[in-house]
């Protein structure tokens, strides 16, 4: 059964965690939420929105904020944005959708599994944005045990539509695996007596601040 918890993240490092943030495309009234794809003013989905009143921000381990400057915003990159009456941002967040250590890599099928995470490389634009590599040249120089950041879009997988995926708009090379806290996003489906986010049991013994009737 799912439990429709698209884009729920699951925090792993600093504290034990389990929060819902909204899921991925374009939100309703006064809010916007897609990935970079120009810099300047920020440009989200081909838009562009001024910025320059905007506090720009992030959230580490999904519970404080943390402020950033307008050169911590890179083409790739998830942003969720506040809109004020006359459609301008007054606030941009940025917002990852996968942090943790590489498992697999398999350049043939454009794919890696980031925290049991299958994420998928785009390499083609009528698909949606080209994967950005940062710290990388391209897939193949990605290792196992190697701790990543991965921007992207939930989505069914196309090779099997009953799995979901992550189609990373940009991953990046983190220096090391306490950088950020680990998180994985996917939809929160139960099993039996367990419950599976992006195919992983979770140990609720471990989590505190679960989300109400979920």
């Amino acid at each position: 059964i799912g439990l429709c918890c698209a884009g729920l993240l699951l925090s792993c490092g600093g504290g034990d965690l389990l929060s819902v943030i909204p899921g991925v495309g374009t939100g309703g009234t006064g809010s916007v939420a897609g990935t970079v794809t120009g810099l300047g003013s920020v440009i989200v989905d081909g838009q562009s929105y001024d910025d320059s009143q905007a506090t720009l921000e992030r959230q580490p381990d999904l519970q404080q904020s943390e402020s950033l400057d307008s050169s911590d915003l890179q083409v790739g990159q998830y942003v969720y944005l506040t809109l004020d009456a006359s459609g301008q941002p007054t606030r941009v967040q940025l917002a990852s959708q996968l942090v943790g250590s590489v498992t697999e890599v398999t350049p043939a099928a454009a794919r890696l599994r980031v925290a049991g995470q299958t994420v998928w490389v785009n390499s083609d634009a009528s698909q949606g944005p080209v994967t950005v590599f940062s710290g990388y040249a391209s897939l193949a120089e990605i290792a196992l045990a190697q701790p990543v950041q991965v921007y992207g879009v939930l989505q069914a997988d196309p090779v099997d539509a009953s799995r979901e995926l992550v189609r990373a708009t940009r991953i990046e090379r983190l220096v090391n695996a306490d950088t950020l806290s680990a998180r994985v996003t996917g939809t929160l489906v139960a099993d039996g007596t367990a419950l599976l986010l992006a195919g992983v049991p979770l140990n609720l013994a471990t989590i505190t601040n679960l989300p109400a009737n979920q």
